[in-house]
């Protein structure tokens, strides 16, 4: 929970600088989301009503969006605990969505995605763009064509929608003393406090010793 500036509510001695980015406010939004987190975004309107101008324009932005990556968003759940750097990763049932920081040129190696030969890739801004991936000792790294930014439907973060992986990939356990966490259960992930004579032998039970 957070406002655009630097304040929660409205700060009329606030300036441009004070206010996030669009680009701040996406990747706020999306490291929330693939850690399975809900994002509350304040926006504060003046005494008339109104909201103002700068917060308009960044709520249009991210509206633009998620109009073109939404899917990456809504009614998604976490896949890895921890983030790889720059790219975040919300899964939707069988379909994991890699959401890279960066422009997409030349490859990326998905350290959290192993590969497959049956695995798909495609731009969600840009699903023209033919994405092949190969094999970077045993993960997946995703190869894209020269892209002109013109044919992006949007810009900031872009959103890889991955299908058909492994089912193995879609249910992952997380074992970190005391806590462990299940993404498998039906209802999403549990925690549960656990003992440290539990957790040893959960560790044992896995080979982790």
């Amino acid at each position: 929970c957070r406002g655009i500036g630097r304040s929660f509510g409205l700060n009329r001695v606030e300036t441009p600088d004070h206010y996030m980015t669009i680009e701040q406010l996406l990747e706020i939004l999306v490291s929330t989301v693939a850690r399975g987190g809900n994002l509350l975004l304040n926006v504060a309107p003046a005494g008339d009503g109104l909201i103002p101008a700068l917060m308009q324009e960044r709520l249009l932005q991210i509206g633009r969006w998620l109009e073109v990556n939404g899917e990456s968003i809504y009614d998604t759940d976490l896949y890895v605990k921890k983030p790889q750097a720059e790219i975040f990763y919300p899964k939707k049932d069988d379909t994991v969505y890699a959401i890279l920081s960066k422009y997409p040129f030349g490859s990326v190696v998905l350290d959290e995605v192993p590969y497959s030969p049956e695995l798909k890739a495609g731009i969600l801004a840009c699903q023209k763009a033919p994405v092949t991936i190969r094999n970077h000792d045993g993960k997946a790294e995703l190869c894209f064509p020269p892209i002109n930014p013109d044919d992006m439907d949007c810009g900031w973060m872009y959103a890889i929608k991955l299908t058909a992986l492994h089912p193995d990939c879609a249910s992952v356990l997380y074992i970190d003393a005391p806590v462990v966490n299940f993404l498998s259960c039906p209802c999403g992930m549990g925690e549960a406090e656990l003992p440290e004579s539990m957790f040893e032998e959960i560790h044992r039970a896995f080979g982790m010793t």
